[in-house]
């Protein structure tokens, strides 16, 4: 389908724990907006952690879909405002930051949140926070490894 996903994706990679990489791709719909709702869920019980949410392959929400969002995040809010202690959105597509933006007016992030470009500002606003609060020591990132992904060369 010329790039674009046709199937909406949620993976997720908590092996840098407090630090978890979610990236969503394909067209937003019911099925993956209620995965990510228990990704979010089983993280905020698992623990205090900083998310970053890697939306550059993500085409969309729907206005049913970012109140419905909205909705989750007012019943959830105490939880994931206890234990997600923050948030960064990667998004490189304007139209994707305005329907998450538009999910804030509906309902704000109970964490502080920062919309980047980049997953390496992603991690640096998630770190810096963390820290802040306490939940990570010291000023160096303890993931040990670049969370960019690795240039190769062209042929």
């Amino acid at each position: 389908m010329y790039g674009r996903r046709a199937i909406p994706a949620v993976e997720v990679d908590d092996n840098r724990w407090p630090v978890v990489i979610i990236t969503l791709s394909g067209e937003a719909d019911r099925q993956a907006m209620g995965n990510l709702w228990d990704v979010f869920t089983a993280l905020a019980r698992r623990g205090q952690c900083g998310v970053i949410v890697d939306a550059r392959e993500l085409h969309g929400f729907s206005a049913t879909l970012r109140a419905e969002y909205a909705v989750w995040m007012k019943e959830h809010f105490a939880l994931l405002g206890a234990r997600l202690l923050a948030f960064a959105i990667v998004v490189s597509s304007s139209m994707v930051r305005g329907f998450l933006v538009a999910l804030s007016w509906r309902q704000a992030f109970p964490q502080p949140t920062e919309y980047v470009a980049t997953l390496a500002e992603g991690e640096a606003f998630v770190l810096a926070t963390l820290q802040q609060q306490g939940v990570m020591g010291g000023a160096e990132s303890s993931l040990g490894r670049s969370m960019s992904p690795p240039v190769t060369p062209s042929a």
